[in-house]
């Protein structure tokens, strides 16, 4: 992938795998990724019809991970518990929407 391509493909009915290359020092984007403040700078793309109004992080095994956006006044919260952390190596997490199962997502290698 060149820098900053997606990538994303169909694994089976319940797999997707989507990637994303970032050019930047493992410790930056780490850092960039398990910072509250930092993280709801970047996360929605500006062009997004909604904004994070809130995200919590316990970055740790067990810790949780909150976020909580805001579009055209609805609200939605998406509530994470981290699996695996590896400072500047890998993240595994999984995804729950209120209400729905959860999903496990893994990231790649920082």
């Amino acid at each position: 992938m060149s820098q900053n391509q997606k990538n994303r493909e169909r694994k089976s009915e319940r797999e997707l795998v989507s990637s994303r290359l970032i050019h930047g020092p493992s410790q930056v984007v780490f850092h960039d990724w398990t910072n509250p403040e930092i993280f709801k700078m970047w996360w929605v793309p500006k062009s997004a019809p909604l904004t994070l109004v809130s995200c919590e992080m316990d970055v740790r095994v067990e810790g949780a991970y909150r976020l909580v956006f805001n579009a055209g006044g609805n609200s939605a919260e998406f509530f994470w518990k981290y699996l695996e952390v590896t400072p500047c190596a890998r993240l595994v997490w999984t995804n729950e929407e209120a209400g729905v199962d959860a999903a496990t997502i893994t990231s790649g290698s920082f």
